[in-house]
């Protein structure tokens, strides 16, 4: 049988863990030798994941080995036994002196990530990238950034050298000044600007532009000015000689139709018609089809002789200024779109000379520099040399998640896959186009989409490069023969009724943007999901779509009924209203009590949000209603109190005269070591001790309290040993349950002292730029409610997911970049780059930009999209959404131009949009109606060997804060955090 490359597609809930654990087991089993193992490489993308599918695997290969007795039929043996034609009893056979040689060759089990691949390869090929043996993998790619953003302002005015430097940021500061802005922010500018280094998907345009240099930039932009004058000098030219017509017959505004708005201003504007829109409006075509010159103000033969002396060199004048337009209008535009990035193009060479000198100078290779330092290397070399370098050879390969892949990771990955199948062996891709949610971090959806209806061609066509057009096309010669498409479609994770809904939900949004193909590609007719065969069905699940907007009643909500009670919240006062965050607010924390007395628990129930800030907001909205909840200000180092009086500890040492580290290192230390809650008298007497000019006072008054810190000989010591001698001495190992903490912040400790040395005062100025990112995994078991982001949710499954702010943008965000591709006919001069860096907006429609602004805008709506799918498809029983009621839309008086202008490519801008429009098509929409249930679901399952429990207490008081707090206000700042839980793929 000849060999394939299975593409699988496996939806949401379909058991993909399990597949790929099957399809592994069925490969490392294929032999009877037992080290064949050794011969598959499965590949995937987070930590999380690979160590559960080496998990799986290696479990699955003891139980087959050793099963227990009486236990009942296992049913990835047989899947397994079936697979390779093989008896159970020859399967377990094979299985236990695999599972034997596994572990004592765990090295070679190779499960990993794409990352720890890819650096595998990169430490085999040091001296062809030319590395150091012995470099270090950096993954903060922004401190690095932020340090050659510095290196580069400094070097201004420093030497001859850098004259051409310090010119070009003079006039780029002298520029800003004239056109009224601030040029203060230009190292956030170049930092934000200077991210494209690091990024994949725009890398070849980055390397485009990298072979220009500064010189070449200041040319570019004197031609550009230039050029943009000279079609400016031709529209000013029009108008002056429309004006000498006028002047000369003596016609006046009030002679013709319509006055300014009509053919006699149109003529006039010069330069305002190089605005895209600005073409000859309903009034100008009246004219020139209708003739209707003359205004109602004409009364004699003199007025009317005046407008008939103008009609032919009017006529003339606008056939002329279309012929302008129809020329110039295209490249004006994208010159005007080109102008104001060309100074942080301009630096991009610059910086990453001096990113590339940081990283030598510390030794450190960036993580997101491997793909591409490899490319080369995969993409040229013989693969049986490569391995010959990395020490193995590998027959099959498995990709999980694929369409998370970027594409230059593929195109490193393509030759290891096409060698496969050339030597007559297996491999396979498992992914979901519709959870596709990651391509801002360069994970190209497409490809599986591709793959998967075997069409290549526009896979190796975007390459930008001809000579690697033609190298994809021959390898995917070798590929496409053998693509072959497999579905996982069976669902089950999710109720009868979840699946039902998303299967309708998605297809209706499919229906409605029939003039999007790749949404058409990915949500095709194949696309719905099925209920297992002979699922029970009498536990009936739950959707609710909820609707909520500013100026909301200011009153309880019946979540059962579906409807305001009447009765104010505490602490407003009757008729009161909400903001739409505040109603939003409320609105979960009614669906949580109903969840609760539903029988569901607290672990159950999770928030899903789109963005960081909004899962803030809901932290923040239910921890000060007394719910214990999972989020990132609970597993955020900088949270933690045990944590915090260690820094404060630390600032003390490092700057004994620091009185704010004093002051609060005293409180922490009778907060969370004594147990005491703070007195006036003792806050007086805390101030005065933070507050003495030296730090005597300070160590006397811990020295009185039974903690001798030893000053002078606690802070010569080394980080590790600095933290630990407090740890012991305050006893911190405990208190708050906060253990987990600390030993994150040892580990913290040790690596900062082993890459950098021991330097406090480096270590806190890392600890400040870290501390937000720095966290601990989710504890499990924990009874709180789940508070996180879509993202980190994805691979998870709830009881009861509730989606709150599903009213997220569906196009792209303002100042977003596009970097397009120009072929040589395309550029407005013959001396510009192939690639034209401009802000994404509906002007390039204009241009030769315009296919790419509709593909740019199209999978910006597919990732909206894309994460709406996630987030439908987390729960197991419930669903509850929360969006924006539409506001009454005032009618306006559509022009040709506006329509053809502000038009969308898709008719939703908004997920609030899809959401309504699916339930207007279902002919339920109601306006003051809040709750619209789709489907009815029942109480929490009864739990496997356990008796029916009573729900769990509300906290008290359920609608206003907790006791002690103050009133909620969601529009509030709320507390930093960066949400985060383990998440799986």
């Amino acid at each position: 049988m000849s060999p394939s490359f299975r593409i699988y597609s496996s939806s949401a809930g379909s058991g993909k863990t399990y597949q790929l654990t099957k399809e592994y087991l069925t490969l490392a089993l294929s032999s009877e030798d037992p080290a064949y193992f050794k011969r598959v490489l499965a590949i995937t993308f987070t930590r999380d994941a690979a160590g559960e599918m080496k998990e799986r695997i290696v479990g699955a290969l003891r139980r087959f080995a050793y099963p227990e007795a009486g236990s009942k039929p296992d049913a990835l043996l047989t899947d397994v036994a079936a697979a390779l034609g093989l008896g159970p009893d020859a399967v377990r056979r094979r299985a236990a002196a695999t599972f034997r040689l596994v572990l004592y060759h765990y090295a070679d089990f190779a499960v990993s990530t794409i990352d720890a691949f890819v650096q595998r390869i990169v430490t085999a090929f040091t001296r062809e990238l030319d590395l150091p043996a012995s470099f270090e993998v950096e993954l903060d790619t922004d401190s690095v950034l932020q340090s050659a953003v510095a290196a580069l302002l400094d070097k201004v005015n420093r030497n001859a050298d850098t004259r051409l430097l310090s010119a070009t940021l003079a006039d780029y500061a002298l520029g800003r000044a004239d056109e009224g802005k601030s040029w203060s922010r230009l190292p956030e500018e170049l930092a934000t600007f200077g991210r494209a280094l690091f990024n994949e998907t725009v890398q070849e345009a980055v390397t485009e532009l990298g072979k220009l240099d500064l010189a070449d930039f200041r040319r570019i932009d004197k031609e550009l000015r230039a050029r943009r004058l000279e079609i400016e000098a031709a529209f000013t030219q029009a108008q002056e000689a429309a004006v000498a017509v006028l002047d000369e017959a003596g016609a006046l505004e009030g002679d013709f139709y319509q006055g300014k708005r009509g053919i006699f201003g149109y003529v006039q504007k010069g330069t305002e018609l190089l605005a895209p829109g600005a073409g000859p409006n309903s009034y100008v075509q009246a004219t020139l089809a209708d003739d209707k010159w003359y205004s109602g103000k004409i009364k004699t033969p003199a007025d009317r002789a005046r407008v008939d002396a103008v009609k032919e060199p009017l006529r003339q004048l606008v056939t002329t200024l279309d012929t302008l337009r129809a020329n110039y209008l295209p490249n004006y535009v994208l010159l005007t779109a080109m102008q104001p990035y060309l100074f942080h193009a301009s630096l991009l060479s610059e910086l990453n000379k001096l990113v590339e000198q940081i990283s030598r100078e510390r030794n450190v290779v960036l993580i997101s520099e491997f793909n591409r330092r490899i490319a080369a290397i995969v993409l040229t070399e013989p693969v049986p040399f490569l391995y010959e370098r990395l020490g193995e050879k590998y027959e099959h390969l498995l990709i999980d998640e694929f369409q998370d892949t970027s594409v230059l990771q593929w195109n490193n990955l393509l030759p290891l896959v096409e060698n496969t199948l050339a030597n007559g062996f297996d491999s396979l891709a498992v992914g979901d186009a519709k959870q596709s949610i990651y391509r801002w971090r360069g994970g190209e959806m497409e490809q599986i989409l591709r793959l998967h209806q075997g069409n290549t061609g526009p896979l190796a066509d975007r390459a930008r490069e001809p000579e690697m057009r033609e190298l994809l096309r021959l390898r995917y010669e070798t590929v496409e023969p053998a693509l072959k498409a497999e579905a996982l479609q069976i669902n089950y994770r999710s109720a009868r009724e979840i699946i039902e809904f998303n299967n309708s939900f998605f297809a209706a949004v499919s229906a409605r943007h029939a003039d999007l193909p790749l949404v058409q590609g990915i949500y095709d007719a194949h696309f719905g999901q099925q209920v297992p065969a002979g699922a029970p069905s009498g536990q009936p699940g739950h959707v609710e779509l909820l609707f909520t907007q500013k100026d909301a009643p200011a009153q309880q909500y019946d979540a059962a009924a579906g409807a305001h009670t009447g009765a104010p919240l505490p602490g407003h006062a009757p008729g009161a209203t909400l903001t739409y965050e505040e109603s939003t607010c409320y609105l979960a924390l009614a669906l949580v009590e109903q969840a609760l007395a539903n029988g569901y628990a607290l672990a159950d129930v999770a928030v899903l949000c789109r963005t960081r800030q909004a899962s803030k907001i809901m932290a923040k909205f239910l921890k000060e209603r007394g719910y214990a909840i999972i989020s990132a200000d609970s597993l955020a180092l900088e949270f933690a109190e045990v944590v915090n009086l260690l820094i404060s500890i630390f600032r003390v040492l490092h700057q004994p005269a620091d009185t704010l580290a004093r002051a609060e290192a005293l409180l922490l230390i009778d907060k969370v070591v004594r147990l005491e809650p703070p007195t006036p008298a003792r806050v007086r007497h805390l101030a005065d001790i933070a507050n003495a000019k030296l730090a005597t006072p300070f160590f006397d008054e811990l020295r009185a309290l039974g903690y001798d810190v030893q000053e002078e000989e606690t802070g010569n010591l080394g980080l590790y040993e600095l933290a630990e001698r407090l740890i012991d001495l305050f006893g911190l190992l405990g208190r708050n349950g906060e253990s987990d903490y600390l030993f994150r912040f040892l580990d913290l400790t040790l690596e900062f002292s082993l890459r950098h040395g021991n330097n406090l005062g480096n270590f806190l100025a890392d600890w400040e730029s870290r501390k937000g990112r720095v966290s601990i995994n989710a504890p499990g078991g924990r009874a709180a409610i789940t508070i996180t982001t879509v993202h980190k949710a994805k691979g998870l499954a709830y009881g009861v997911v509730i989606v709150p702010f599903a009213d997220w943008s569906l196009e792209p965000h303002r100042n977003t970049l596009l970097w397009g591709h120009l072929a040589a006919d395309e550029k407005p001069l013959p001396g510009l780059p192939e690639v034209a860096v401009v802000g994404l907006n509906a002007t390039l429609q204009q241009t030769a930009l315009g296919p790419q602004y509709d593909e740019e805008r199209e999978k910006t709506f597919l990732e909206g999209l894309n994460t709406l799918y996630v987030a439908f498809t987390r729960p197991r029983h419930r669903l509850y959404v929360l969006s924006k009621r539409p506001e009454a839309r005032k009618a306006a008086k559509a022009t040709p131009e506006t329509e053809e202008l502000g038009a969308p490519l898709a008719a939703a801008r908004t997920v609030a949009d899809l959401l309504h429009g699916y339930v207007l098509g279902r002919g339920q929409w109601q306006d003051e109606q809040v709750a619209f249930v789709l489907s009815q679901g029942a109480e929490a399952p009864a739990r496997a060997g356990a008796p029916r429990q009573p729900a769990a207490p509300t906290p008290s008081p359920t609608w206003g804060p907790h006791p002690g707090r103050s009133a909620c206000n969601c529009a509030a700042t709320p507390p930093r955090c960066s949400i985060s839980t383990s998440s799986g793929t």
